[in-house]
């Protein structure tokens, strides 16, 4: 289920003519979902690290989100695309704490109201093509 939802997370980023790659190598060997704008930039010291972008995908949080966390050392704020709902209070927090972002699509986001660190797919998106426009000009 995990794949589904990275490969339709890959073709709406497509469509949307950002510029991403998935299964970047980052440090370890790590694989994270997608680096936006890639390899080359996140490799590359002179780009700016905060026009850097990481997205994990996961279709189920439990404990798995944790596994992201070590994926991009570049990169502070973590990003996790997930289809589930009711997410406990408790481990919206720790991810608050940890620096991860919960991105969903927007009918799930009504069941995380009042979260600070949960953020529409499409808001991801509209983040996304901000940064890319800034390095772009």
């Amino acid at each position: 289920m995990g794949y589904a939802l990275q490969n339709h997370l890959e073709e709406i980023f497509k469509r949307e003519r950002l510029v991403f790659e998935s299964q970047v190598i980052t440090e370890d060997k790590h694989r994270p979902d997608f680096i936006f704008p890639g390899a080359a930039s996140y490799h590359n010291r002179l780009f700016r690290k905060e026009l850097l972008t990481f997205l994990g995908a996961k279709s189920s949080l439990k404990d798995r989100w944790r596994q992201i966390l070590n994926e991009s050392e570049r990169i502070d704020r973590k990003h996790l695309c997930t289809i589930q709902q009711n997410t406990s209070r408790d481990q919206l927090n720790e991810m608050e704490k940890e620096k991860v972002t919960l991105v969903v699509p927007e009918p799930l986001a009504y069941s995380y109201s009042n979260c600070n660190n949960v953020i529409t797919l499409g808001e991801f998106i509209v983040m996304e093509r901000n940064k890319q426009n800034r390095y772009m000009e």
